[in-house]
């Protein structure tokens, strides 16, 4: 099988599809984990004024997101407004919000820590981390089009794969090399394990919607992903807790 195909996934999202509730379930704990990974980062940076995902992770998913939004008004208007594309559109219209908000805090708390070394050690300003942040969006924005046009990817269920191996590993290294808690969440990484079984289990919103997706090389995928997300929790596991200051709120575990 060359490719997974809109017809498919119409198909699959129809209530005529006999397996419709099994496919809703399915597809409704995938994007679940989804928007708890982001809840547990605006909390988090919030809190600690420290985010658990790095900046370019923001840029990547906005610029997905926003092309994934795109994409599927577009399907809807070409589909007879097929409610799955519009519903899918606002989903992804409600990440990029989150992902600007990630931005804005980004800006006010982290600039000096992750564009201080560029200046040699001087204060970084917000329009230099905000430039920074547009040209990575731009970036960003050509990356994931033009690999969408070479991997016919005509409902993005290939570049939603890819983001959620990004996710369910880069966080959990990134937390590794800072050695501290702070700006991390015990919480997160179980989310992130839960994420790789969600997506590369027998039975997942892939596999549901095509069997172009049952192949070999995507549950080889699914254990390397899983075994890394399991290792960065242990990881994080060992190092020291997070102190709670009296007066303040309980750092989020």
């Amino acid at each position: 099988m060359e490719n997974y195909t809109l017809q498919e996934f119409i198909a699959a999202f129809s209530f005529s599809n006999p397996d419709i509730v099994k496919t809703l379930i399915v597809s409704g704990i995938t994007f679940f984990f989804g928007y708890l990974q982001y809840m547990y980062s605006l909390r988090i940076v919030i809190r600690e004024k420290k985010a658990p995902f790095p900046v370019w992770m923001h840029t990547f998913y906005f610029a997905h997101d926003f092309t994934s939004a795109m994409v599927f008004f577009g399907l809807a208007r070409e589909n007879d407004n097929f409610w799955i594309f519009n519903t899918v559109g606002i989903a992804m219209l409600i990440w990029c919000s989150l992902e600007v908000w990630s931005f804005y805090m980004t800006v006010k708390y982290e600039r000096q820590e992750i564009w201080g070394s560029d200046k040699g050690g001087k204060e970084v300003s917000r329009g230099y981390a905000i430039f920074n942040i547009v040209m990575q969006v731009l970036l960003m924005f050509g990356v994931v089009n033009l690999a969408r046009i070479f991997m016919s990817d005509v409902a993005m269920m290939k570049w939603w794969l890819f983001t959620n191996v990004v996710m369910c590993t880069v966080p959990g290294i990134f937390w590794i090399k800072r050695n501290t808690r702070s700006g991390a969440s015990v919480g997160l990484g179980i989310v992130l394990v839960l994420t790789a079984i969600a997506s590369f289990i027998p039975g997942s919103m892939w596999t549901l919607v095509s069997d172009y997706f049952n192949h070999p090389w995507y549950y080889l995928l699914g254990v390397v992903v899983l075994a890394i997300s399991v290792r960065n929790l242990l990881e994080l596991l060992k190092l020291p807790p997070k102190e709670h200051v009296p007066g303040q709120k309980k750092p989020i575990w």
